[in-house]
């Protein structure tokens, strides 16, 4: 009843409403009233469904730093920061769900620390999904928190990304942040790699090397490309192997380090 409401409404009632609900609008909000009327009406809602949202654990007002995409159509709201929030809750309430083998399942598909723990496994799952749902600023106000550095191209490039771009890629290094120690404690230097599944890949790929011997392991060796050296022991074949997996998950900037 009141989303229907508060979409009859004009912007000076709007603005009158959000003055009396405490509600904060957007000052740097621009376009048509419509967006703006738009907006207004998210900010409403989500402030009457944040106490709810927040107990499920979802930092509901967070959303709001972001207009939505598009104005409401006459008599109805658009999709924007309330539906962002629930949807989270929703995911949430999915991974509380989950049985210990298809949280394991969720974090091997993410390329999160897989660990007997529980708890550690919800809230990384937690954390991911959070920060796929955050809009950027609040993407990079996560990143200073955490002390991560976004990628930024030199000046010589003569580009700045785009935010989709720069989104995907404060997604990326927080997610690897988060697991990197515990790649990095089994050999897998995550941070280097600067992706959570292509370390997941490689540990995956360390895993098999492992139990391989003998004349599946030369096998493996010369199906890589690799000739036979006389004298070269399993050990030997295996830490060539490992090296070349390495080299083909690494960025050309770290390849560039390896060759120098």
């Amino acid at each position: 009843l009141e989303a229907e409401l508060w979409s009859s409404m004009s912007l000076q009632e709007l603005l009158f409403e959000c003055g009396a609900r405490r509600v904060v609008p957007d000052a740097a909000l621009f376009g048509s009233a419509a967006h703006q009327v738009a907006d207004l009406v998210q900010r409403l809602l989500l402030n009457a469904w944040a106490p709810a949202l927040e107990a499920a654990g979802v930092p509901a007002r967070r959303f709001l730093v972001a207009p939505p995409a598009a104005p409401a159509a006459a008599g109805a709201v658009s999709e924007g920061p309330l539906a962002l929030a629930a949807a989270l809750a929703t995911r949430y309430k999915c991974f509380e769900d989950m049985s210990d083998d298809t949280l394991v399942a969720e974090c091997r598909r993410l390329g999160l620390a897989p660990c007997a723990d529980r708890v550690s496994m919800f809230q990384d799952l937690r954390a991911a999904a959070l920060w796929a749902a955050l809009p950027l600023p609040e993407l990079r106000r996560e990143c200073r928190a955490r002390n991560v550095a976004p990628w930024r191209p030199p000046p010589s490039a003569g580009f700045q990304p785009s935010d989709r771009c720069g989104r995907e890629d404060a997604i990326n290094r927080l997610v690897v942040e988060l697991c990197a120690d515990w790649y990095e404690a089994r050999g897998v230097p995550a941070r280097r790699l600067g992706s959570a599944r292509s370390a997941a890949s490689l540990l995956e790929r360390r895993e098999r090397l492992r139990v391989l011997d003998g004349a599946e392991l030369q096998l493996e060796f010369m199906s890589a490309g690799f000739p036979l050296e006389f004298g070269l022991d399993d050990d030997g074949i295996r830490q060539r192997l490992q090296f070349a997996s390495l080299w083909r998950l690494l960025p050309y900037a770290e390849l560039r380090k390896e060759c120098q």
